[in-house]
């Protein structure tokens, strides 16, 4: 017995390391693109396939993302998934100061994100968790310049944002039916543009890759009432360093904004399980998101409110299968679409589909599908009429893959 402890405590060791690693590779091979605003709505293939539902049903360790309090009905364990996202974006542009002479203007490409959590016990109440994931961004490669005078000068054709979080987690169960989890949150961005400045020539940073660390907290409750389960999970605003060498573009640092996430879980029978949950994040308040362009911000005045539903239907004692649906309003409006036509994130409409098999006792492979429908937005000229009538239309799908160890 005390052999076998030694390796299982070797092996999430060994597993703490990885995800450190895994972390660090993330952030220096990963271009990074959204789904609920710039924030990305999965952490692994079975979140993927319930489009970010499920938070009061913890089915693997990537649960600490949505809400760690659930850790503590899981057996240690580390969870890796691997996505390919792939998005098609057409700009048809229009207006005084659109690059209409070079016709429809196109992106469109594939990119690559990862994303690992660990959970262990420490005893029989007390629970601990690292998570290590991609956790928003934005951006484009454009075709063609998207203003005239960026098309004149060579400039204004591509715009990356990425944010990857690095967490830690207590958990703890405070009886057999609720537990509660607290964490710290360490945060690593970075950007790059080549888009105008105020003065329409173009940016100080020369599309030269800045950097950004942050940080922020989070909490977490979780119950459960029979076939019912609730989980209450708060993410505070991650405060984070202005990127300096963009300081002529960006009016202030690209904090990423406080958001609250209530879930359901019921379980009819010993086969079915029914998620509803919503999920509030406050773009609102934050400066650089909430002013209007016209000011120097985002134009992102309103919080998004996204509503997700999931099936999970257990096959077998090996299988399962995962349906899911997630909507939330995009932030992107009519009155700044132009502004937004180098970093579109308007996808409103999602759907995913995924399978979970056992091969071994301790070993889980994950396979999962998400669809994210096209939707347009039309510049309408009411804050800044640079673009006044360019149209935006943006699809995107991820396949994703996973692994889940249990010691």
């Amino acid at each position: 017995m005390k052999i076998n402890s030694l390796r299982t405590k070797h092996w999430r060791y060994a597993a703490m390391l990885i995800s450190i690693s895994a972390f660090v590779l993330a952030a220096l091979c990963v271009t990074v693109h959204a789904g609920n605003g710039s924030k990305v709505i999965h952490k692994s293939a079975k979140q993927n396939a319930l489009c970010g539902s499920g938070a009061a049903d913890p089915l693997d360790a990537s649960w600490v993302t949505i809400n760690p309090a659930g850790m503590v009905h899981l057996d240690p364990q580390l969870n890796f998934s691997w996505d390919i996202y792939s998005y098609d974006y057409l700009l048809e542009p229009d207006g005084p100061y659109a690059n209409d002479a070079d016709g429809d203007i196109t992106a469109g490409k594939s990119v690559y994100m990862q994303n690992i959590s660990l959970v262990t016990d420490l005893n029989e109440k007390n629970y601990l968790s690292l998570g290590v994931n991609i956790a928003g961004g934005q951006g484009a490669n454009l075709s063609a310049s998207r203003t005239t005078f960026g098309s004149m000068g060579g400039f204004d054709t591509e715009t990356e944002f990425g944010l990857f979080n690095a967490a830690i987690d207590h958990g703890y169960k405070l009886t057999d039916t609720v537990s509660f989890s607290y964490g710290l949150v360490g945060t690593y961005s970075r950007f790059k543009t080549n888009a105008p400045n105020a003065s329409f020539v173009m940016t100080a940073g020369n599309n030269e890759t800045d950097e950004s660390f942050g940080y922020g907290f989070k909490l977490g409750v979780y119950k459960t009432y029979g076939r019912f389960a609730l989980s209450l999970y708060y993410q505070s605003r991650q405060w984070t360093q202005r990127f300096d060498k963009y300081d002529d573009v960006l009016m202030d640092s690209l904090d990423f904004p406080q958001l609250a996430i209530f879930g359901l879980a019921w379980h009819p029978n010993t086969v079915l399980s029914l998620y509803l949950d919503y999920e509030w994040i406050n773009w609102s308040g934050i400066k650089i998101y909430s002013n209007k362009v016209s000011e120097g911000g985002y134009g992102w005045t309103q919080d998004q409110h996204v509503f997700k539903a999931g099936i999970k239907w257990t096959v077998n004692e090996r299988a399962m299968l995962l349906l899911g649906y997630n909507y939330g309003k995009s932030p992107i409006g009519p009155e700044d679409a132009f502004a937004h036509a180098g970093g579109p994130t308007m996808i409103e409409h999602h759907a995913g589909i995924g399978f979970s098999y056992r091969i071994f006792e301790s070993f889980v492979l994950d396979l999962s599908y998400q669809k994210m429908f096209s939707n347009s937005v039309t510049e309408n000229g009411e804050d800044v009429p640079m673009g006044v009538g360019s149209k935006l239309t943006l699809e995107a799908e991820v396949i994703s893959i996973g692994f889940n160890y249990e010691f």
